[in-house]
């Protein structure tokens, strides 16, 4: 497009209201995507987002592992980005990428990123990224406070863990009813290592993942 007809198209935050609007229709996501990107080619946000739709609606994992590649390649400090990655890494079975967006994706995770900070320890905890007691005890501290994640999809993680035998799959289940808010906390206590954790402040340097230099 030329400068004229680019500055008449449409932003990139309309773009991707758009799509998201659109993601129960595949084929209309997918055209609204690609002359977003066509106009916005590299938007780290509309770069991720269309990555999480390959992979969660289309089930291309290729071309989504492509779009996460280069929306990281946009903006390589872009938390929400870094911690999808690491999601869809970790449930390919390819644990060391997964820890790498990990430990790049929880010092990011800042204070107005509450809902990303829970989805980061549940990763952590489903593949045995950080101690279990401390990464519950820090779960438990925002689940408390009422963070919660909305309709974000845990199924792939949760599959993974029990191939990998890496988590208790049931403790995984009733977790991610909780931060769905379709279960209460209290049902977690019935598992010693959330009963028994006392509640702490979201700290990833000590789970191991200090803030880079």
């Amino acid at each position: 497009a030329t400068e004229q007809s680019r500055a008449s198209l449409p932003s990139e935050s309309q773009f991707l209201l758009d799509a998201l609007r659109a993601h129960e229709k595949p084929e209309e996501a997918v055209a609204i995507y690609r002359r977003a990107l066509e106009a916005h080619p590299k938007s780290a946000d509309l770069l991720g987002n269309y990555a999480v739709f390959l992979k969660n609606v289309r089930q291309d994992m290729d071309a989504a592992e492509a779009h996460y590649t280069r929306a990281i390649e946009a903006d390589p400090k872009h938390a929400n980005n870094l911690g999808n990655y690491a999601q869809f890494a970790f449930s390919r079975g390819h644990r060391e990428d997964g820890l790498a967006m990990l430990r790049r994706a929880l010092p990011r995770a800042d204070a107005t990123l509450l809902p990303l900070r829970v989805e980061l320890l549940f990763y952590a905890l489903a593949h045995s990224a950080a101690p279990m007691q401390l990464t519950v005890a820090q779960m438990k501290g925002l689940v408390g406070a009422g963070v919660r994640t909305g309709d974000w999809d845990f199924k792939s993680s949760i599959v993974r863990a029990a191939l990998d035998g890496t988590a208790d799959t049931g403790f995984l289940d009733d977790l991610a009813g909780v931060l769905g808010g379709k279960a209460e906390p209290e049902i977690l206590d019935v598992y010693p290592v959330w009963r028994d954790a006392v509640a702490a402040p979201f700290d990833p340097a000590a789970l191991g993942f200090p803030a880079e230099a």
